[in-house]
């Protein structure tokens, strides 16, 4: 397996490109996490190794190579927290630049993120119809913000494009003491996937919690429905 880096319009990104890969998994990296890491550098290497697609992790916005170095700790951590919450929009377009950039392996097939990079996957789903595989680790609606907790009439952003997923088949994998991204919110998200496409599983523990076959139950539902 090749592994590599590239910058695309100040996106910094690493790949891991196994032999015959002709499609990319695109992976989204958790909140205050990076590309970097061992864990995701590692969880990078089974997609590839269990797919035979070419992963691609971006730093998301604000996060790694990106993170803001202004000298100004509270301000550059706001700016952290600002992405998190909402830089969903950015992380799609910078999905979309990057998997441009590797065209030449072939197109994004599917996408795997885990919170933050699970919500920014639903916009960046809903925005790309090469996808065919899209997986949500610990996704949904924060406890702040279930339906009976919003002010009328709002909602949230990846809500909305959560109901643009027609033609795309979706992962849910959430926990069931997940005090962030509890099972209510969970449902909700679930429910506003449209069609028969969708299945949601559960697992005791908490937002942090990632047991194994979690994992490679996601591995197996990216590989069934793109070869």
């Amino acid at each position: 397996m090749r592994e590599h880096r590239i910058e695309n319009d100040g996106v910094p990104a690493r790949v891991y490109e196994p032999d015959g890969a002709a499609g990319l998994l695109l992976f989204g990296h958790r909140g205050t996490h990076h590309k970097d890491l061992d864990h995701v550098v590692a969880l990078c290497r089974r997609y590839a190794n269990g797919t035979g697609l070419a992963v691609v992790c971006i730093d998301a916005p604000a996060h790694g190579e990106r993170r803001p170095r202004s000298g100004d700790r509270e301000a550059d951590d706001r700016a952290v927290l600002d992405a998190i919450v909402g830089g969903a929009d950015r992380t799609a377009a910078d999905w979309r630049t990057t998997a441009d950039a590797l065209a030449s392996i072939g197109p994004a097939v599917a996408l795997v993120g885990y919170s933050m990079g699970a919500m920014a996957g639903i916009v960046t789903a809903a925005s790309m119809p090469s996808l065919r595989a899209l997986v949500l680790g610990v996704a949904g609606v924060p406890a702040f913000a279930l339906a009976g907790r919003r002010p009328a009439g709002t909602t949230t952003p990846h809500l909305d494009a959560a109901g643009r997923l027609h033609d795309v088949q979706v992962l849910m994998l959430n926990m069931t003491h997940d005090d962030l991204l509890p099972v209510e919110g969970a449902l909700e998200l679930f429910a506003a996937v449209p069609g028969p496409g969708k299945r949601l599983m559960l697992w005791e523990g908490d937002h942090d919690h990632m047991p194994d076959d979690l994992i490679e139950c996601s591995v197996a539902f990216v590989r069934r429905h793109t070869t």
